[in-house]
Order: C-alpha cells, then structure tokens, then sequence
C-alpha cells in the first residue's frame, strides 16, 4: 500500500516519541477552607475513658466499678413495673409450649437470649444505683448515672466556656471563609447638600441622600446560666457516686470487686483554672 509507513519513518516516530520534551503536570489548586468563627460553643469531643475498658477485677473506683458493670457487663436496673398486673398477661404454661412444639413438626424452640447473664457483683451495683434516695434524684437520677456509666463518659460541665457576645444570625453570602453577622434597620436619616449644575456651573442643585441606621441584635452564648446549670448537674452526678460508693463499701456484698475511696474531682473547673 503506498500509504504505508516506511522503516525510516517509523524509526523516526519511536526516536521522536523516546525523546520528546516531558510535559509539566501542575498540581490542581486546592480552594481554601472556609474558617467560620465560633459562633456555638460544643465543648470538646467526649472520649472513653481508659477505664471503661476495664475487665480485670479487684479493687477500683467508684466510677471504673459503675462502668465494668453496665458497660462491661450490660447490667441493667430494676426498674418499677407501671403497668397493672390486668395489662401485663400471663405467661404461657408448658401444656401450650407442648402443643405449639408437636404442631411444628417436634422441633425445640430456641428461646436463648444469645448473651450470658451479668456477673453477681454488677448486679449487686445496678441494685445499689436502682435504689438512689430521693435527695439525689431518684429514679431519673440512677438512670442518669447507669447511661453515662454505660457510654463510658462524665457529664459534661462545659470545660473552657466563656460567655461571649454573638450575633443572633449570621450571613454568608459573600467570599467562602467571610461570615458576620446579619444586621437589622432600625432607623434612617436624610442628608441634604448641594452640586454645581452640569450645564450652568454657577448654579447649585439641592440634593439629598436616604441613609439607613443599622445594628445587629447580639446575645450572650453561652449564658451564664447555662454554664451554672451544667456544672450543677456534674456535682449532682458527684454526690450520687459518693453515695454509691459508701453504699458499696457498706453493704459487704461484693465478691470480687472492692471499691476505694478514688473519686474524680469534685469541681475540675476550679483545678482546670
């Protein structure tokens, strides 16, 4: 065919190709990350305490004792019946199991729950926190502890808030990374001056501009009342696990947990300052 590439040529386009100029691949500019300002304080990110992770038994605190107990081993309290005994049923006796079993064929039903009972010492602790006086809270109180217990965490006393004046609404619709705060008109003002006319410069012109007075309605977050109320609940969480503990130590039950006399802190935002 005489559309063929020759030898020549096809040694010239693999010499061309072995050596032509390599192109510089420029890396894709990256868009700046829009920084906002901190406009809801949210604290810092809860983390696990190394303790609730703790299996080994024998002695510990009050607190690694809660958490071995409803997070370790899923112990839960006993909590009161509300209903009636007309609203709760009866149970099946063994005649209707007997009957429902042939009905299937002979099989045996599995009514296993596929985990294993909570170890005595858990159970002794959730009774201990099912039972919390009515100065302490009660019933909501012990739930109070055994979830925070189950979820490894402290209640959250807003370590490192200050109260700060924020705008009530923000706007953002300008540059990525600009924020302020959207601003209200309460008012406005007129101005008068005057301009030389264009055609006759010896003349003046009266003039006047409409000027409107803005503000941006502000507030306190967060308020010094909300930081008041957390860290209220935190020593209300405190006294509960002081009771838990000499309830503990008293009631000689326990087999193979022994509590000590350790206790988190009672007011960390004085030690943190």
């Amino acid at each position: 065919m005489a559309d063929r590439i020759t030898a020549t040529e096809r040694r010239l386009i693999d010499d061309w190709l072995e050596h032509r100029p390599q192109r510089e691949v420029k890396p894709t500019p990256t868009r700046p990350r829009a920084v906002y300002p901190d406009r809801i304080w949210r604290g810092p990110t809860p983390k696990l305490r190394p303790d609730a992770r703790r299996t080994k038994l024998g002695p510990m605190p009050v607190q690694a004792a809660l958490e071995w107990a409803f997070r370790r081993e899923a112990a839960q309290l006993e909590l009161p019946e509300r209903r009636s005994i007309e609203e709760r049923g009866s149970g099946f006796g063994m005649e209707y199991v007997l009957m429902e079993r042939a009905r299937l064929g002979g099989v045996q039903i599995d009514t296993s729950i596929g985990s294993s009972e909570p170890h005595d010492d858990a159970e002794t602790i959730a009774a201990i926190v099912s039972n919390l006086p009515g100065d302490l809270g009660g019933l909501r109180q012990a739930i109070r502890v055994s979830e925070l217990a189950r979820a490894g965490l402290e209640p959250n006393w807003m370590p490192g808030a200050v109260p700060r004046w924020q705008p009530m609404e923000w706007r953002r619709d300008r540059a990525p990374g600009f924020e302020e705060g959207k601003a209200e008109v309460c008012g406005h003002w007129v101005e008068h001056f005057e301009v030389a006319h264009p055609k006759n410069p010896a003349k003046a012109i009266r003039r006047s501009r409409r000027h409107e007075l803005r503000w941006v309605p502000c507030h306190l977050h967060p308020t010094p009342g909300a930081i008041a109320r957390a860290r209220a609940n935190y020593q209300d969480w405190w006294f509960s696990l002081s009771h838990i503990r000499r309830s503990l130590k008293a009631c000689g039950m326990l087999r193979e947990v022994s509590i000590t006399d350790a206790m988190p802190s009672m007011q960390p935002w004085g030690d943190a300052e």
